[in-house]
């Protein structure tokens, strides 16, 4: 056991993003290993330079790659564009540069077919500017690259005043809704405190698990303290710390905290939409239990928003929905005075024109009809006037 203690730097602006990585060696593969697999395995790593963000997608493994990868790129939580990485030769690399305008960016990549960890690789940057001011909130919304067993990555953001009895679930989850992919690993923490007037000689945490999720999945991880666990009827987690000694706030406010951390995934056969919900009961000695928030997440796929608007005349606005589609999308324009007179217009990435529409309600019913799977880029005028532009994903 050991513990690192770390100071948040006062020129940290609130809401920031503070992370750090553990790796153990050696680190060579310990799982078995599909005899279809290339060998090859990719992994990012960024560099911030003065006028540019660069990612380096590299083949680190001792293969070569069989085929071709897709990629995205993720700008504050919108798509801003996606594509194919060649294969790539055993050491070989590929960059892709974004601008170092403050924006948090981040870039997933698709692993060798066959890995053993079949996750996509994904990292995230947070404050590459040239000013002060940058994007924050967004890179716990995706999981870590932490899958193989000897890297772990914790990422924390700093707060003002907050319930120091409180239960959280990384990754967070992208947009409102919290969603994650069918099979992301959640780590669930657990902070407690005793608040009280006397040292709280044993603290207890009961967290009864959500129906959808996998008991048998599940992996006891650090902690502020020994503890020793159950795992028993329908999911119900237990946590024991015996004899924590753990003083009082007003006597140590320091010592006074304590944590707890678990891994668990969802069940294989929860279908996309459901929603994960998970509340925690903590108990200092005899006294009645400390409810946490209820952290949820919903499971879904191709969730990242697209449809990156940007209006030419002030206050107008489209609405996309769904967008990614699969068949068909309703576009719709708000914020203008008169609504008549639209026209829409479709392009590919070659800026060939694959659609034109007009409207006079401020609607479009759009058919993706034979158009391939991808980013297609739109604009709207009015009476030969640019509304705006924007991005849809066909799926």
């Amino acid at each position: 056991m050991f513990s690192i203690q770390v100071f948040v730097s006062c020129s940290a602006q609130l809401g920031q993003t503070h992370c750090t990585q553990a790796s153990i060696y050696p680190d060579t593969l310990c799982v078995p290993t599909n005899s279809s697999w290339s060998g090859a395995s990719l992994n990012i790593s960024s560099l911030c330079d003065t006028d540019s963000l660069r990612f380096r997608i590299q083949n680190t493994g001792t293969g070569g790659m069989n085929g071709s990868s897709g990629y995205i790129v993720v700008e504050d939580g919108i798509m801003f564009r996606s594509g194919t990485l060649d294969p790539l030769a055993s050491g070989a690399s590929m960059i892709i540069s974004v601008p170092a305008n403050g924006s948090t960016w981040r870039v997933e990549v698709g692993q060798e077919i066959f890995h053993p960890y079949a996750s996509p690789v994904g990292l995230s940057v947070e404050g590459c500017a040239t000013t002060s001011s940058f994007s924050t909130g967004f890179v716990n919304q995706f999981p870590y690259n932490d899958e193989p067993p000897t890297v772990d990555i914790d990422c924390t953001t700093n707060i003002g005043s907050y319930d120091p009895n409180d239960k959280h679930g990384y990754p967070v989850g992208y947009g409102a809704d919290h969603y994650i992919r069918p099979g992301t690993d959640i780590e669930y923490l657990i902070r407690f405190q005793n608040t009280g007037t006397d040292t709280a000689f044993t603290v207890e945490i009961i967290d009864t698990l959500s129906a959808w999720l996998d008991p048998a999945t599940i992996r006891f991880g650090a902690s502020s303290h020994p503890y020793r666990y159950d795992l028993n009827g329908e999911g119900i987690v237990h946590f024991i710390f015996e004899n924590i000694l753990l003083p009082d706030s007003n006597t140590n406010e320091v010592a006074s905290h304590g944590f707890a951390k678990f891994n668990i995934k969802p069940r294989f056969d929860a279908p996309l939409e459901t929603l994960i919900e998970n509340t925690a009961a903590i108990y200092f000695d005899f006294n009645d239990p400390v409810f946490t928030n209820t952290t949820f997440h919903r499971l879904g796929d191709n969730f990242i928003t697209v449809g990156l608007w940007q209006p030419v005349m002030p206050k107008a606005e489209v609405i996309a929905v769904p967008n990614p589609f699969h068949e068909q999308t309703m576009l719709e324009v708000k914020g203008l005075v008169r609504s008549t007179g639209l026209r829409l217009q479709v392009f590919d990435l070659l800026g060939n024109v694959v659609r034109e529409m007009e409207s006079e309600d401020a609607v479009f019913q759009l058919r993706k009809g034979d158009w391939p799977s991808g980013i297609y880029l739109f604009k709207i005028t009015q009476n030969g006037r640019l509304v705006g532009s924007g991005k849809l994903m066909a799926e």
